[in-house]
């Protein structure tokens, strides 16, 4: 039997229908008690409420970002640029994936599905990545370095970039992908990881 979905994968699964979810259907998609689940919703970080007390963003989000993550005809968007990677394996769903390069304002256009990167423009794109000092330090999600995750269009660009950071990596866009798929894949398989020690052996 397949593990079951986390309730932080099940939360980006009913954020892909492009409404706020309810903490009643989210217990029901999870085959959870209402309590049980608003316990775990404690636990998790980064989950952002509208005033009703809906979810609305959970690395998937409904509030426009950055990173426009169009699925189907909806109109979502993602924290960051490694979110855009992750998530097609994830939902198992493609998406089509629009951002700015943060150094030249070009606009970066990709097509996303499940197995590859389908569509790019422009040619040459890559993805930044901040890592800790502690290469053993030990995450499973990429919330916390969001603010510098991003794309670029072009190597030159993001090494322009770079210089003005601290800790920042760069990676082509087929090392980004295999690392989200990576990401995606533990998840789904409960796994605990350190994504930091993946980059570091894609580094070595």
């Amino acid at each position: 039997m397949p593990p079951k979905p986390t309730n932080k994968t099940n939360i980006l699964r009913c954020l892909v229908n492009g409404q706020p979810v309810r903490i009643d259907y989210l217990a029901s998609v999870s085959n959870m008690s209402h309590e049980s689940v608003k316990l775990t919703l404690l636990s998790l970080p980064y989950v952002e409420y509208n005033q009703a007390g809906n979810i609305i963003a959970s690395g998937l989000s409904l509030p426009p970002t950055p990173y426009l993550f169009q699925v189907g005809c909806k109109d979502l968007y993602t924290w960051c640029a490694l979110d855009t990677l992750m998530y097609p394996v994830l939902l198992g769903q493609q998406a089509n994936v629009e951002s700015l390069c943060p150094n030249t304002g070009t606009l970066i256009k990709l097509t996303i599905s499940s197995k590859a990167v389908k569509r790019v423009s422009p040619e040459g794109i890559v993805l930044s990545l901040v890592v800790p000092k502690n290469p053993s330090t030990c995450c499973d999600v990429c919330d916390t370095f969001c603010n510098h995750v991003h794309y670029f269009s072009s190597f030159s660009a993001a090494e322009r970039w770079k210089a003005t950071q601290s800790n920042v990596i760069i990676l082509s866009l087929k090392e980004a992908f295999d690392l989200g798929c990576y990401l995606a894949k533990c998840r789904l398989e409960l796994k605990k990881t350190s994504f930091i020690n993946m980059i570091f052996a894609q580094q070595s």
